[in-house]
């Protein structure tokens, strides 16, 4: 069975224990696996197309055999079943060479199928010529024959927060500490390179034969040692692989966990120096040890990346040995050699045994692929050498190193030569800095800088280097220096008289070109299908008279699918992928006219790509992807982009600001807006896109999958919301509650209130032909009700994995200083903030979290989960993964998290005291007072 099998099986048998251990009810309604009606851990197991188990599919699989057995799509996209929505899934791959598949018919509502009849080829048009491989062999793809595609996910239950987390949530709340005692980490690092691992009967590559016999040791055809230096891992690669200088095309070397635990008796005593060169220290000792393995993965702040990262961690017993793991340490070697790393558990029970906790603790592995970035080295005692390897996510590195225009770029020699000119030059003065002042030494680095980045073909200089520049060059205009006057003729060549022209302007020019050039091209080809678009006061977004399909007709905006796909799908399949695999999910609930919708289809004015790539290429002409990533990622992130359909503050002249009234009726018409867009609120919610990589291995072959979701996404808002009004000490009226959040519409949250009332925790009762929502629970049966509905975890239970959490209150200097003078005014006394609140009423101060599990390989960044801490304040709420660091060493695995609240990024109250604080504004506005 693959892993994904296993891992259902498993949790079908630990149902009971689950609801014993929990306090979870499950029951199975029809084929799909539902938590008193809600679906949940269908979540995990209807998407296997994200999975990163054994059982991960290619696109094409996935669209011909897994789709049309799991998922039936028709209408609109959304649905009443969380596990099989209408129209959940669409993809833009191969269209009806796609055989099998069914395709999604023409229009804005989906009448059938999932796989669009408009192609990645269509998308890309012209630009689809320059990458003929490209969707070639969908069916079988290969590294030099590359797959492209694009997924919609219009479910926010199959979305990243949904990813994995039921069986997280069993693993952290359900599994009996004995079971867990039986279990042992688990970690395989398999390192590939790829070249022949021996070349003319010589090894090249690190085997047990080249440890045994030495590394420049002759192996000859049909001996025993050529066996062994060859073994079984010697296996091949696809044409097109990157591959060192000198080696052959077509071929990998492999070692893995042989390497660290052979005995240590299996060693040479007899090896002589021969052509090593250097004789071995101590032949007795073991080539080396795995220390311990680290993963991390972690926001990039402004860059809008979310970055994966491992460390590993060996001892090589003899530092005579370092020329065996030389492919490791030598830098030549950096960004050709990658990492299999896989992690997890291992249980001394299979999957055949009556045990059910067996396969599922089996399950719980995960495999990536990384490239060694660098290498650290630490000689120690004994003549041992101790070695930290850092590697990174494979593809992440080519963020850095490839750019979108690397198939039409324009020749830089002649820059380079310019600036390799001044490069020389001023290390000629620097040798001589004595006779400068401070000043000039200050100048002379900054051109050292800028040189030595343009002579290797780095062309980014920062605004600020080039202000610089520029007052360089009028500074020593009038040098008489000799050596000054020759750099600045040479700077002069460089950068112009100005500072603005010269090769380096030619460079950029070059630049502006070829983008021009690529978006002209881009206007032209098939556009992704908008489903569900809203009007917004823009007439250029709001045009529906161009079809998707319709070629070679100039459209004024470009949707942040295409643009990915053209710009950054298509360069990364030259980074030594099979496939690449773009997944797009949905905006959160509060978006303006974007609510709800996929991200792929948001709508970018040409224009505006124009002018931001513009500005870009000015400071970084070659703007590798990362940087190209950063700059669609701002334009999506605006709130004031046109696609949001939010009315903009006025452009005022200087010293000029709106006046109240102005501001009043602005945000009147907004909250109207949102009522038209049918949002949750009548308060925008400003969405923040990232994007995420998985690097795996499907079917032997390396697949990329990039993630782009909205942070402020949840599929949780149903239990959000009654969270926020819900958790207090006795009943409560919701009406006045409803009331304030949609302005006197109820209609967003009838569902909600509908699916509590199910439950028994809202009583409904009708009045005037006006519903009336009374809460009928305490905090305690509410939450019950929630952990029913979202995957939970318990601190504190015998089961539980979680060993420790944490508050840490955030530095904010405002807030500290808006209490201070509440203090000293006298208008916040301590010990009496509010004299009507209850007894258990808590604020607890603006922070962050942190939590520590046991070793757990399947939580994953942007997952959900209720977390339970019996505390009475909004502590019990539904957190979000915001940072993951795994540590696996012999004998222990843990998992460090950093969690952020779903809904609040504030202070964390208790929930009756948010209740009073909306009800006091409801008394205040009927009375026609101002809410203090």
């Amino acid at each position: 069975m693959s892993q994904k099998q296993v891992l259902e099986v498993a949790m079908r048998q630990l149902e009971e224990i689950f609801v014993l251990y929990s306090r979870n009810t499950i029951t199975d309604k029809g084929a799909v696996s539902q938590v008193n009606g809600t679906v949940l851990r269908s979540r995990q197991l209807s998407n296997s197309l994200t999975s990163n188990a054994d059982d991960a599919v290619i696109l094409h699989k996935y669209a011909t055999e897994v789709l049309p057995e799991s998922i039936a799509s028709s209408g609109v996209p959304g649905g009443d079943n969380p596990a099989q929505p209408k129209g959940a899934i669409i993809i833009y791959h191969n269209g009806q060479q796609d055989r099998g598949c069914r395709l999604v018919g023409s229009g804005d509502q989906i009448t059938s199928g999932y796989v669009s009849p408009i192609t990645i080829a269509d998308i890309m048009g012209n630009i689809a010529q320059s990458n003929t491989n490209v969707n070639k062999s969908v069916s079988n793809p290969k590294t030099n024959e590359p797959s492209l595609g694009l997924v919609e996910i219009n479910s926010p239950f199959l979305s990243l927060p949904t990813r994995n987390v039921v069986p997280v949530a069993l693993f952290c709340s359900s599994i009996p500490t004995l079971e867990m005692s039986r279990a042992t980490p688990f970690v395989t690092v398999r390192v590939v390179s790829p070249m022949n691992g021996v070349q003319n009967e010589r090894a090249k590559t690190l085997t047990i034969g080249s440890f045994l016999l030495g590394p420049n040791a002759k192996f000859k055809e049909g001996t025993i040692e050529r066996d062994i230096a060859d073994s079984p891992r010697q296996t091949r690669l696809p044409n097109g692989v990157l591959v060192p200088q000198g080696s052959e095309r077509g071929q990998q070397s492999v070692f893995g966990m042989e390497m660290f635990t052979m005995p240590q008796t299996l060693v040479n005593a007899d090896l002589s120096v021969g052509a090593r060169g250097t004789p071995i220290l101590d032949k007795f000792k073991p080539l080396m040890s795995l220390n311990d393995v680290s993963v991390t993965i972690q926001p990039a702040g402004h860059a809008a990346f979310a970055y994966k990262e491992a460390t590993v961690n060996i001892t090589i017993h003899d530092r005579s040995r370092m020329q065996e793991v030389a492919q490791l340490l030598r830098p030549d070697q950096f960004g050709y050699n990658f990492i299999e790393l896989e992690y997890g558990w291992t249980h001394p029970e299979d999957a055949g045994s009556d045990n059910p906790y067996a396969p599922f603790i089996n399950s719980f592995r995960q495999r990536e692929l990384y490239t060694v970035v660098s290498s650290n080295m630490s000689l120690g005692e004994g003549g041992s050498v101790s070695v930290s390897i850092r590697c990174s996510l494979k593809g992440a590195r080519d963020l850095l190193n490839m750019t979108p225009i690397s198939d039409q770029w324009v020749s830089t020699t002649a820059a380079e030569e310019a600036f390799n000119t001044v490069n020389k030059r001023i290390s000629d003065i620097l040798s001589e800095k004595e006779s400068y002042g401070p000043e000039d030494i200050r100048y002379f680095e900054i051109v050292r800088s800028v040189s030595k980045s343009g002579a290797s073909g780095r062309f980014g200089v920062p605004a600020e280097n080039l202000d610089q520049i520029k007052e360089f060059l009028d500074k020593y205009k009038t040098t008489t220096d000799g050596d000054l006057i020759k750099l600045r003729e040479e700077l002069v060549n460089v950068f112009g008289e100005d500072g603005t022209s010269g090769e380096f302007k030619k460079v950029i020019e070059g630049a502006s070109q070829v983008f021009s050039k690529k978006l002209d091209s881009m206007i032209l080809s098939a556009e992704l299908r908008e489903y569900g678009k809203r009007d917004v006061q823009d007439q250029d977004i709001n045009n529906k008279t161009i079809e998707p399909e319709t070629k070679d007709v100039s459209r004024k905006y470009i949707t942040l699918g295409k643009l990915v796909t053209c710009m950054f799908g298509s360069p990364m399949t030259k980074a030594n992928f099979a496939e690449v695999q773009l997944y797009f999910y949905t905006f959160n609930t509060d978006a303006g006219a974007m609510n709800g919708r996929n991200i792929a289809e948001f709508p970018i004015p040409v224009q505006s790509v124009r002018n931001a790539f513009g500005e870009g290429i000015k400071t970084d002409p070659k703007m590798p992807l990362k940087k190209m990533m950063r700059i669609i990622m701002s334009l999506v992130n605006d709130g004031s982009s046109p696609a949001y359909g939010m009315q903009q503050p006025p452009k005022l002249p200087e010293g000029q600001e709106e006046t109240k009234d102005q501001i009043k009726a602005r945000n009147d018409t907004n909250s109207k807006s949102m009522e038209k867009y049918q949002c949750r609120s009548t308060s925008f919610k400003k969405p923040i896109i990232e994007y995420m990589m998985d690097s795996i291995l499907v079917n032997q072959q390396p697949v990329l999958r990039v993630h782009f979701f909205d942070k402020r996404s949840t599929p949780n808002d149903e239990a959000l919301f009654l969270l926020d009004v819900g958790m207090g000490t006795g009943p409560k009226e919701l009406t006045s509650l409803v009331t304030t959040l949609q302005q006197g519409s109820s209609d967003n949250f009838t569902s909600i209130l509908q699916s509590a009332a199910s439950a028994g925790i809202v009583n409904v009762s009708s009045s005037k032909g006006k519903d009336t929502y009374t809460l009928n629970t305490n905090n305690r049966g509410l939450k019950a009700f929630i952990k029913r509905t979202v995957p939970s975890i318990t601190y504190g239970t015998p089961t539980s994995m979680l060993k420790s959490f944490s508050v840490q209150s955030i530095d904010m200097q405002d807030f500290e200083t808006a209490l201070l003078i509440q203090a000293a005014n006298g208008t916040r006394v301590p010990g009496n903030q509010q004299l009507d609140a209850p007894q258990n009423d808590m604020q607890i101060y603006p922070m962050s979290f942190s939590a520590t599990i046991l070793g757990c390989p399947l939580i994953d960044y942007a997952q959900e989960f209720f977390i339970d801490f019996d505390t009475g304040t909004s502590l019990d709420n539904v957190y979000v993964v915001n940072g993951i660091s795994h540590k696996i060493a012999p004998g222990s695995f843990s998992t460090d998290l950093e969690l952020k609240l779903t809904r609040t990024t504030g202070a964390a109250s208790a929930i009756d005291s948010r209740i009073r604080t909306m009800l006091k504004s409801i008394d205040d506005k009927t009375k026609g007072t101002t809410p203090t």
